[in-house]
């Protein structure tokens, strides 16, 4: 059987038709109220006014449609094609916002050269703790004290192979010139690297607090990282494993004017005699090893025997200079001086050890001269060793 709608134009007023003035089915239209009323089988009276209106009832918007103007979907809107937003925004005024729930895919800004920014929070400061969801773990803006203002973590709350609710990654920037990047497990448990530009460093925070601390410059060639034990990395010029920088015998003197060592044996072994009573001296060429560590100056050790005493001290000096002047003259620096006993039998050899700062800028790759003598009178010590004392060899290595 067929259904005929009839159509009646109501009165201006706004006042809702009576269940007299409609039949079920028939349709009332005010056009001045912009409402249409109808009669539904219950003899019940219904209106539809605008599109505001949609409150509860499902509305299929169809594709290609143009929605002009701000307009309110409050409930089971459904956009059949595309949504295109031109210079307005889309808002919800809900506690739960989803978009695409159900895609396995979701494409943001697939256009090439396309900047994307997300803005969490009001203006950029967003409270410690507000979150929103992303591959099922929680993407948060807090505050982490000690660390940085406004950071933004990762945290997991699904499998991923770690122990539930851990974090997986964390990003924190803010005021103090601070950004670090890394895992975060909680106080005491977190391996961050914190990139500082106020102060020009790199710091990379390790689990359990061993954190160090890169240098802010790029060192010299050949140079590697060293570290003190206590966090701090510092560029150092490698030494070849070697504190030994030279050794001089009596054949390697290249005696001064006057006053010097005179050449002697001792059971076939090659000394040089410094006098008991006159200052002599001798004089070593050599050329200081590349990688040599210089900063805290060298160590001179003498080997040396008396040629009769059995008792009594010996007095040494030695003078660095470096070979950058003319050499028609001398230029050793400042004497450093020191004394030891002899031993109680005269064949026996006795080791000083003479550690000497003032090095005449000597450095490494350069040539030096080193001067050794007797300082017989006492002047820098007390000598007292009666007869000679019998040089051996000489030791040059690093005081550091």
């Amino acid at each position: 059987m067929a259904h005929t709608v009839l159509l009646k134009r109501s009165a201006t007023s706004t006042a809702v038709p009576t269940g007299g003035q409609l039949a079920v089915g028939e349709l009332a239209i005010n056009t001045v109220d912009e409402k249409i009323f109808f009669k539904n089988s219950s003899g019940t009276v219904k209106s539809l006014s605008a599109m505001s209106d949609l409150t509860s009832n499902l509305v299929t918007i169809a594709s290609s449609q143009t929605i002009s103007g701000a307009k309110t979907f409050s409930s089971n809107a459904v956009f059949s094609g595309d949504i295109a937003v031109n210079g307005g925004d889309i808002t919800t005024s809900s506690a739960s916002f989803n978009i695409a729930a159900s895609a396995t895919t979701i494409n943001i800004a697939t256009a090439a050269n396309a900047a994307v920014t997300f803005s969490l929070g009001d203006s950029g400061s967003a409270s410690n703790g507000s979150t929103f969801s992303l591959f099922g773990g929680a993407v948060t803006a807090t505050y982490t004290s000690g660390k940085s203002q406004n950071s933004l973590y990762v945290a997991a709350d699904r499998d991923f192979g770690i122990t539930y609710n851990q974090v997986l990654g964390f990003l924190g920037f803010g005021g103090t010139g601070r950004t670090l990047l890394g895992d975060w497990e909680g106080s005491g448990n977190a391996n961050l690297i914190e990139v500082d530009d106020a102060q020009g460093t790199i710091t990379f925070y390790a689990y359990q607090s061993n954190s160090y601390v890169f240098p802010s410059v790029r060192g010299s060639n050949g140079q590697v990282l060293t570290t003190n034990g206590s966090g701090t990395l510092s560029w150092a010029t490698v030494s070849g494993g070697s504190k030994t920088y030279a050794v001089f015998t009596p054949l390697d003197n290249q005696p001064p004017a006057s006053n010097y060592a005179t050449v002697d044996t001792r059971n076939s072994i090659m000394v040089l005699d410094f006098d008991a009573s006159t200052d002599e001296s001798a004089v070593f060429v050599g050329v200081m090893p590349e990688g040599a560590s210089l900063g805290s100056g060298l160590k001179i050790r003498i080997s040396w025997m008396a040629t009769s005493a059995t008792s009594g001290a010996c007095r040494w000096g030695v003078q660095i200079e470096r070979m950058n002047t003319d050499e028609d003259s001398d230029s050793f620096d400042t004497a450093a001086t020191g004394g030891s006993t002899t031993n109680a039998t005269s064949g026996i050899i006795t080791t000083t050890e003479i550690t000497i700062t003032t090095i005449d800028s000597v450095a490494a790759g350069e040539p030096y001269r080193l001067k050794v003598y007797r300082d017989a009178d006492g002047t820098s010590g007390t000598d007292d060793m009666t007869g000679d004392a019998e040089l051996v060899a000489v030791e040059v290595r690093s005081a550091s």
